[in-house]
Protein backbone atom coordinates (compact mmCIF):
# COMPACT_ATOMS: atom_id res chain seq x y z
CA UNK A 1 0.00 0.00 0.00
CA UNK A 2 2.63 2.25 1.18
CA UNK A 3 4.70 1.28 -2.04
CA UNK A 4 2.17 1.86 -4.53
CA UNK A 5 1.22 5.37 -2.67
CA UNK A 6 5.10 6.60 -2.90
CA UNK A 7 4.86 5.64 -6.55
CA UNK A 8 1.59 7.08 -7.81
CA UNK A 9 3.08 10.59 -6.14
CA UNK A 10 6.17 10.10 -7.73
CA UNK A 11 4.36 9.94 -11.10
CA UNK A 12 1.77 12.65 -10.21
CA UNK A 13 5.09 14.95 -9.15
CA UNK A 14 6.55 14.29 -12.38
CA UNK A 15 3.76 15.15 -14.86
CA UNK A 16 2.86 18.17 -12.51
CA UNK A 17 6.34 19.26 -13.39
CA UNK A 18 6.22 18.47 -17.36
CA UNK A 19 3.13 20.21 -17.63
CA UNK A 20 4.43 23.57 -16.01
CA UNK A 21 8.22 23.02 -17.71
CA UNK A 22 6.81 22.21 -21.39
CA UNK A 23 7.43 18.61 -21.93
CA UNK A 24 6.11 14.98 -20.69
CA UNK A 25 8.14 11.63 -19.41
CA UNK A 26 10.12 10.19 -22.16
CA UNK A 27 12.53 7.30 -21.04
CA UNK A 28 15.10 5.62 -23.17
CA UNK A 29 17.85 2.68 -23.23
CA UNK A 30 21.05 4.95 -23.72
CA UNK A 31 24.09 2.92 -24.82
CA UNK A 32 27.86 3.39 -25.30
CA UNK A 33 28.28 4.50 -29.51
CA UNK A 34 31.69 3.58 -29.43
CA UNK A 35 31.38 0.30 -31.61
CA UNK A 36 29.95 2.15 -34.16
CA UNK A 37 33.70 3.46 -34.63
CA UNK A 38 36.60 1.57 -35.50
CA UNK A 39 40.28 2.52 -34.49
CA UNK A 40 42.40 4.79 -37.14
CA UNK A 41 45.38 2.74 -37.43
CA UNK A 42 48.75 3.52 -36.78
CA UNK A 43 51.28 1.23 -38.99
CA UNK A 44 54.92 0.83 -37.83
CA UNK A 45 57.56 -0.44 -40.06
CA UNK A 46 59.84 -3.55 -39.26
CA UNK A 47 62.39 -1.73 -37.03
CA UNK A 48 58.94 -0.19 -35.03
CA UNK A 49 59.80 3.02 -36.70
CA UNK A 50 56.47 5.08 -38.01
CA UNK A 51 56.38 8.37 -40.09
CA UNK A 52 54.00 11.60 -39.10
CA UNK A 53 53.10 14.40 -40.86
CA UNK A 54 51.72 17.64 -39.70
CA UNK A 55 48.79 17.34 -37.42
CA UNK A 56 49.33 13.34 -36.79
CA UNK A 57 49.92 11.65 -33.47
CA UNK A 58 52.65 10.00 -32.59
CA UNK A 59 51.57 8.95 -28.77
CA UNK A 60 48.63 8.08 -27.21
CA UNK A 61 48.20 7.12 -23.42
CA UNK A 62 44.95 6.58 -22.16
CA UNK A 63 42.87 6.84 -25.34
CA UNK A 64 42.35 6.14 -28.97
CA UNK A 65 41.48 7.78 -31.88
CA UNK A 66 38.55 6.16 -33.69
CA UNK A 67 36.80 7.07 -36.85
CA UNK A 68 32.95 7.13 -37.56
CA UNK A 69 30.07 8.52 -38.93
CA UNK A 70 28.85 11.76 -38.73
CA UNK A 71 26.40 14.04 -40.19
CA UNK A 72 26.95 17.45 -42.12
CA UNK A 73 24.33 19.85 -42.24
CA UNK A 74 25.19 22.01 -45.81
CA UNK A 75 22.55 24.58 -45.11
CA UNK A 76 20.75 25.98 -42.30
CA UNK A 77 17.50 24.11 -41.27
CA UNK A 78 14.52 25.85 -39.88
CA UNK A 79 11.72 23.37 -38.54
CA UNK A 80 8.80 23.18 -35.81
CA UNK A 81 8.46 19.79 -33.56
CA UNK A 82 5.31 18.55 -31.87
CA UNK A 83 5.37 20.44 -27.98
CA UNK A 84 2.76 19.96 -25.35
CA UNK A 85 -0.33 19.37 -26.46
CA UNK A 86 0.45 19.50 -29.59
CA UNK A 87 1.34 23.20 -29.66
CA UNK A 88 4.81 23.10 -31.77
CA UNK A 89 8.00 24.97 -31.02
CA UNK A 90 10.41 26.19 -33.24
CA UNK A 91 14.78 24.60 -33.94
CA UNK A 92 16.92 25.53 -35.80
CA UNK A 93 20.24 24.75 -36.49
CA UNK A 94 23.29 26.09 -38.29
CA UNK A 95 25.67 24.97 -40.64
CA UNK A 96 27.95 22.28 -38.72
CA UNK A 97 28.95 18.81 -37.89
CA UNK A 98 26.44 16.45 -36.20
CA UNK A 99 28.80 13.97 -33.69
CA UNK A 100 27.35 10.43 -32.87
CA UNK A 101 26.84 10.69 -29.05
CA UNK A 102 25.08 7.89 -28.25
CA UNK A 103 22.85 4.21 -29.11
CA UNK A 104 19.42 4.07 -28.23
CA UNK A 105 16.04 1.92 -29.41
CA UNK A 106 15.48 3.96 -31.90
CA UNK A 107 18.96 4.32 -32.99
CA UNK A 108 21.85 6.66 -33.10
CA UNK A 109 21.59 9.75 -31.85
CA UNK A 110 23.49 12.94 -34.05
CA UNK A 111 23.70 15.80 -32.02
CA UNK A 112 24.96 19.21 -33.25
CA UNK A 113 26.96 21.39 -31.07
CA UNK A 114 25.19 23.72 -28.70
CA UNK A 115 26.61 26.90 -30.20
CA UNK A 116 24.40 26.11 -33.68
CA UNK A 117 21.80 25.31 -32.15
CA UNK A 118 18.57 26.79 -30.86
CA UNK A 119 14.91 25.76 -29.91
CA UNK A 120 12.21 28.44 -29.06
CA UNK A 121 8.78 27.74 -27.40
CA UNK A 122 6.09 30.04 -26.79
CA UNK A 123 8.47 32.96 -28.09
CA UNK A 124 11.53 32.09 -25.24
CA UNK A 125 15.00 29.86 -25.40
CA UNK A 126 14.19 26.45 -24.57
CA UNK A 127 17.55 25.39 -24.64
CA UNK A 128 20.74 25.06 -22.09
CA UNK A 129 24.56 24.56 -23.36
CA UNK A 130 24.16 20.43 -22.48
CA UNK A 131 20.51 20.01 -24.21
CA UNK A 132 19.95 17.98 -27.53
CA UNK A 133 19.06 18.74 -30.56
CA UNK A 134 19.99 16.70 -33.96
CA UNK A 135 19.11 13.52 -35.93
CA UNK A 136 17.92 9.73 -34.93
CA UNK A 137 19.76 7.55 -37.33
CA UNK A 138 17.80 4.40 -37.59
CA UNK A 139 19.93 0.83 -38.07
CA UNK A 140 19.85 0.98 -41.90
CA UNK A 141 21.84 4.20 -41.42
CA UNK A 142 19.17 6.66 -43.03
CA UNK A 143 18.11 9.17 -40.77
CA UNK A 144 14.75 8.72 -39.21
CA UNK A 145 13.48 11.65 -37.38
CA UNK A 146 14.47 15.01 -35.83
CA UNK A 147 14.51 15.57 -32.24
CA UNK A 148 15.09 17.49 -29.36
CA UNK A 149 15.90 16.62 -25.83
CA UNK A 150 15.85 20.04 -23.34
CA UNK A 151 15.88 17.86 -20.41
CA UNK A 152 18.71 19.90 -18.60
CA UNK A 153 16.79 23.35 -19.65
CA UNK A 154 13.72 21.62 -17.63
CA UNK A 155 15.92 20.70 -14.94
CA UNK A 156 15.28 16.71 -15.82
CA UNK A 157 17.57 13.95 -16.66
CA UNK A 158 18.61 13.96 -19.87
CA UNK A 159 15.77 11.66 -21.57
CA UNK A 160 12.77 12.96 -19.87
CA UNK A 161 11.85 15.60 -22.39
CA UNK A 162 12.40 14.35 -25.80
CA UNK A 163 10.58 15.53 -28.82
CA UNK A 164 10.63 13.60 -32.34
CA UNK A 165 8.92 14.04 -35.70
CA UNK A 166 10.05 11.93 -38.92
CA UNK A 167 12.09 14.53 -41.06
CA UNK A 168 10.95 15.47 -44.60
CA UNK A 169 12.42 14.75 -47.53
CA UNK A 170 13.34 18.44 -47.80
CA UNK A 171 15.33 18.29 -44.75
CA UNK A 172 17.03 15.41 -46.01
CA UNK A 173 18.85 16.86 -48.66
CA UNK A 174 19.97 19.65 -46.57
CA UNK A 175 22.43 16.44 -44.56
CA UNK A 176 25.45 14.76 -46.18
CA UNK A 177 26.61 11.66 -44.37
CA UNK A 178 30.79 11.88 -43.97
CA UNK A 179 33.08 10.13 -41.72
CA UNK A 180 35.14 12.26 -38.92
CA UNK A 181 37.67 11.25 -35.74
CA UNK A 182 36.71 11.24 -32.68
CA UNK A 183 38.85 10.74 -29.59
CA UNK A 184 37.82 8.27 -26.95
CA UNK A 185 39.66 8.53 -23.26
CA UNK A 186 39.96 6.73 -20.45
CA UNK A 187 40.77 8.69 -17.22
CA UNK A 188 44.03 10.26 -17.84
CA UNK A 189 44.10 10.68 -21.44
CA UNK A 190 46.84 12.54 -23.36
CA UNK A 191 48.84 12.60 -26.77
CA UNK A 192 51.59 13.66 -28.38
CA UNK A 193 50.76 15.42 -31.84
CA UNK A 194 53.50 16.52 -34.33
CA UNK A 195 53.40 20.45 -35.28
CA UNK A 196 55.98 20.73 -37.39
CA UNK A 197 59.87 21.81 -37.96
CA UNK A 198 61.13 25.11 -38.91
CA UNK A 199 65.33 25.97 -38.79
CA UNK A 200 66.35 22.80 -36.77
CA UNK A 201 63.72 23.14 -34.49
CA UNK A 202 60.90 20.67 -33.53
CA UNK A 203 57.84 21.50 -32.38
CA UNK A 204 55.89 19.01 -30.26
CA UNK A 205 52.41 19.85 -28.84
CA UNK A 206 50.64 17.61 -25.69
CA UNK A 207 47.16 17.54 -25.67
CA UNK A 208 45.20 16.68 -22.87
CA UNK A 209 41.73 15.32 -23.12
CA UNK A 210 38.99 14.48 -20.77
CA UNK A 211 35.37 12.81 -21.07
CA UNK A 212 32.06 14.62 -20.66
CA UNK A 213 29.03 13.28 -21.22
CA UNK A 214 29.24 10.95 -24.73
CA UNK A 215 31.75 13.31 -25.90
CA UNK A 216 35.47 14.02 -25.25
CA UNK A 217 36.83 17.25 -25.00
CA UNK A 218 40.45 18.44 -25.04
CA UNK A 219 41.13 20.25 -21.82
CA UNK A 220 44.47 21.40 -22.77
CA UNK A 221 47.16 21.56 -25.34
CA UNK A 222 50.76 22.89 -24.64
CA UNK A 223 53.73 23.40 -27.30
CA UNK A 224 57.04 21.74 -26.87
CA UNK A 225 60.50 22.96 -29.01
CA UNK A 226 63.70 20.83 -29.09
CA UNK A 227 66.50 21.25 -30.75
CA UNK A 228 67.30 18.77 -33.68
CA UNK A 229 70.51 17.01 -33.55
CA UNK A 230 73.02 18.06 -36.46
CA UNK A 231 73.40 14.09 -37.20
CA UNK A 232 71.80 11.13 -35.89
CA UNK A 233 68.77 10.78 -33.48
CA UNK A 234 67.62 13.19 -31.75
CA UNK A 235 65.87 12.11 -28.23
CA UNK A 236 63.10 13.69 -26.85
CA UNK A 237 60.74 13.78 -23.46
CA UNK A 238 57.40 15.01 -22.98
CA UNK A 239 55.64 14.20 -19.49
CA UNK A 240 57.85 10.48 -19.86
CA UNK A 241 56.97 9.92 -23.23
CA UNK A 242 60.21 9.13 -24.68
CA UNK A 243 60.38 9.63 -28.35
CA UNK A 244 63.55 9.28 -30.49
CA UNK A 245 63.16 11.30 -33.74
CA UNK A 246 65.10 9.08 -36.63
CA UNK A 247 65.13 11.58 -39.42
CA UNK A 248 63.30 14.89 -41.13
CA UNK A 249 62.58 15.25 -44.35
CA UNK A 250 59.83 17.94 -46.24
CA UNK A 251 57.23 15.06 -45.66
CA UNK A 252 57.13 14.84 -41.97
CA UNK A 253 59.40 13.07 -39.45
CA UNK A 254 60.36 9.25 -39.12
CA UNK A 255 60.43 8.18 -35.08
CA UNK A 256 60.23 5.60 -32.63
CA UNK A 257 58.23 5.89 -29.32
CA UNK A 258 60.99 4.31 -27.19
CA UNK A 259 58.99 4.85 -24.04
CA UNK A 260 55.31 5.08 -23.94
CA UNK A 261 53.55 7.48 -21.27
CA UNK A 262 53.26 6.51 -18.03
CA UNK A 263 50.14 5.07 -16.43
CA UNK A 264 49.83 8.47 -14.24
CA UNK A 265 51.01 11.76 -14.04
CA UNK A 266 50.71 14.38 -11.92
Amino acid sequence: MKTGTFRGTLVVGILAQSVLSGCFPALENRRSIETAFTAVEMPSAADGSREASVGQYMAMGNMQVKQGPAWKLKEPLKAKLPGTFGVNFDVEIQPCVLEAWYQCDDGVAFVAPSRFAKAIYDGKSVFSDQDELGLRVGADGKIAKLYCDNGVFNMMQPGYCIWSRPATAEELRKFEKIQTKRIFPYGDARAIVFSGVSKGKLTLTLEEWVPMRQLAVRQSSKDYTFDLAPNGVTRVAVQGCVIDVISVSSAGIRFRVDQPFPEAHE
